[in-house]
């Protein structure tokens, strides 16, 4: 199908056929919808500059309550980052779309906002090698910035190896291109079952050209008090 309202709240995306095989549906986990659901996660990034450094970051989200936000109805899931002896608070609202999908609202943290105008929507119902198209524009505290149209392609499923184990997962990929010339390619290993993020890799070229490319991988998850371990 091509321009269908695949949120039911007339945002606008378009996905491609056929595809063939398994969902990535798989990886979508309905449960971080509920409140006081939490996840403990900590992650490990290497940066290609410096393949022989890295740094753990340790992240605590538990979902509350739903709220207004930019006008929608929203649910917030509060966050803490702890990265050596720094914590960070922050807020995302994100909300179930149609099927397997999630909107992602926008974020706030201290005195910054970052909203998502049509909120972001991050795709599972996809077969290998489909792909969802979206457009969107973000803002930083009211003010727009570039309209962003980001390709979601389903690779299918994967066995991957991390820190925490080996994980069966779903392997996404999206590409965001920017009206300011910034370009990002990230690809993300989702456990199948519960959703956890098990390893990403972040391509990302700024207006300037300067090209950034790290990789986080997962070195130990818990949820709701239980430790969650790969194979």
């Amino acid at each position: 199908m091509n321009g269908a309202d695949v949120t039911g709240l007339n945002f606008i995306g378009s996905i491609t056929s056929p595809g063939t095989g398994e969902s990535g549906s798989a990886a979508f986990c309905a449960d971080q919808f509920r409140e006081g659901y939490q996840v403990t996660r900590t992650l490990r990034t290497v940066n290609a500059a410096t393949p022989d450094q890295f740094y753990d970051i340790t992240t605590i989200d538990t979902t509350g309550g739903t709220v207004t936000f930019n006008g929608r109805t929203a649910i917030q899931v509060f966050g803490l980052s702890q990265l050596f002896t720094v914590n960070n608070e922050y807020i995302n609202y994100i909300s179930i779309g149609v099927g397997s999908s999630i909107l992602y609202h926008g974020a706030s943290a201290s005195n910054s906002q970052i909203t998502f105008d049509p909120p972001r929507i991050l795709n599972f119902d996809l077969l290998p090698g489909q792909t969802f198209t979206q457009t969107y524009t973000g803002y930083v505290n009211g003010i727009p910035g570039s309209s962003t149209t980001m390709v979601t392609r389903y690779i299918g499923r994967e066995s991957m190896v991390v820190p925490a184990g080996t994980f069966s997962t779903c392997h996404f990929e999206y590409v965001h291109s920017s009206q300011n010339g910034s370009f990002y390619t990230q690809n993300v290993w989702l456990a199948i079952g519960n959703g956890l993020c098990v390893k990403e890799t972040d391509n990302i070229v700024d207006p300037t050209g300067y090209v950034t490319i790290q990789t986080v991988s997962l070195v130990s998850a818990n949820i709701n008090g239980i430790d969650i371990t790969g194979n």
